[in-house]
C-alpha cells in the first residue's frame, strides 16, 4: 500500500519537502509513502525517513529542484528503503569530508536515484557530481541512467 502527500511552492498541503516528510510516521515495509513535489524549486535540505519517497511530479528533472547552501553537508541525506525520482539535487554545501555533497548515503541501503540530475557547486558555473558515501554505504557505479545507493 503507498499513501501520498503532496508539496507545493506557496502551498496547499504542504510548502516544504521536510515538513511533508516530517508529517509522516507510520510508515514501514507495508505501508510506503510517495511525496509529490509540484514544479518548483525547494532550497532546503531534506533528510529521508525509511519506506518514504520524494517524487517530482513532472517527468522533467528540471521542474523540481531541490537546493541548499546551509552547512550540514548535503541537501539530501538518504535513509534505507527510501528514493529521490524526477528531480534535480544541488548543493553548494560543504560536506563533513571537506567537499560538497548534493547526496550522503550514510550507511543507507536500499536508496535510490532514479532520473536525477545531481551536482554540487564549486564555484560559477562549476558542477561536479555530487554524491558522498561513507565505507558501509554502496553505490551502484554506472552512470547510466543513474547511479543508485544499493
Amino acid at each position: 500500500m503507498t499513501n501520498k502527500v503532496i508539496v507545493q511552492p506557496g502551498g496547499k498541503t504542504f510548502t516544504t519537502i521536510q515538513a511533508a516528510i516530517n508529517s509522516i510516521t507510520d510508515a514501514s515495509e507495508k505501508l510506503w509513502y510517495s511525496v509529490l513535489c509540484s514544479p518548483g524549486t525547494y532550497n532546503e535540505c531534506i533528510t529521508l525517513k525509511p519506506w518514504v519517497f520524494v517524487i517530482g511530479m513532472d517527468e522533467s528533472t528540471d521542474s523540481t529542484i531541490i537546493t541548499a547552501t546551509a552547512d550540514q553537508g548535503y541537501t539530501v541525506k538518504a535513509a534505507s528503503n527510501s528514493g529521490v525520482t524526477a528531480c534535480t539535487i544541488i548543493s553548494t554545501a560543504i560536506s563533513n569530508m571537506g567537499s560538497p555533497g548534493a547526496v550522503t548515503c550514510d550507511n543507507a541501503v536500499n536508496f535510490r536515484l532514479t532520473g536525477c540530475k545531481v551536482y554540487t557547486k564549486h564555484g560559477p558555473g562549476q558542477f561536479h557530481p555530487g554524491i558522498i558515501m561513507t565505507v558501509s554505504s554502496n553505490i551502484n557505479s554506472a552512470w547510466a541512467p543513474l547511479p543508485a545507493c544499493l
